[in-house]
């Protein structure tokens, strides 16, 4: 049996026996048949998809593109088997105006109110430790606003939660960079978040839509069960 964690941190078996997928034994989770959109011309499952390049057109659409994969990617995990009844893992589609007068105090980069524009948060209980990104009611609470300091309590930078981990690890936006980082689960008192030299705040884009390509990623490594990926809670 091979194991995998669920949102808490927690391992959890899942089957290793079903039928070939990619060509190969899937090694992992039996595979329900893809629907025909999912194969290509030798009927091999394509999971990954060509990621838009963000600098082409205008924001909404570069993100729309990356939310279309993520969630073609959802859709590809739902016909999994797995041995245990999994939760509702979506992109929650909206649509809104937004400017940037909705994110008071804090002003983000375009990409992240094209988001909000489209999408009111992600949900992924399933995929490796779970992933949810926060709707805007949430992003936009006073809570949400961290002041990160060093050990010795000097000041690191702001940042703005837009999503977390089932480890408990924090998703979060500096204020200066618009940079997307993860915060690991430590110590937060009164809106301060303190870092510690073990496990120190880290970068994983430098911008949103980036990080949501390795969110996409994420997802298809989790069903692809690839060796050696580096989840974005493990980078």
């Amino acid at each position: 049996m091979g194991m995998t964690s669920d949102r808490g941190g927690c391992a959890r078996l899942r089957g290793r026996r079903g039928p070939s997928f990619l060509g190969r034994p899937c090694g992992g989770l039996n595979y329900i048949q893809p629907p025909l959109e999912m194969r290509s011309s030798n009927s091999r499952t394509q999971l990954t998809r060509n990621m838009p390049h963000i600098g082409s057109g205008s924001k909404t659409h570069s993100v729309g593109a990356i939310l279309s994969s993520i969630d073609a990617a959802i859709g590809v995990l739902r016909t999994l088997d797995f041995p245990y009844p999994i939760s509702d893992n979506a992109v929650n589609f909206c649509s809104r105006s937004l400017t940037e007068k909705d994110f008071s105090p804090f002003f983000p980069e375009a990409e992240v109110i094209a988001f909000y524009s489209i999408c009111d948060g992600i949900n992924l209980p399933d995929v490796h430790n779970g992933y949810f990104i926060h709707p805007l009611k949430k992003f936009t609470m006073a809570q949400s606003h961290l002041i990160a300091l060093n050990e010795d309590n000097t000041k690191i930078s702001e940042f703005f939660v837009v999503g977390s981990t089932g480890g408990g690890n924090l998703i979060a936006i500096e204020q200066t960079t618009n940079s997307t980082y993860l915060l690991p689960n430590n110590r937060i008192e009164n809106g301060l978040y303190f870092s510690s030299t073990a496990s120190p705040i880290r970068i994983i884009s430098r911008n949103y839509a980036g990080f949501l390509n390795l969110l996409h990623a994420d997802i298809v490594a989790f069903c692809e069960e690839k060796a050696g990926h580096r989840f974005i809670d493990s980078r």
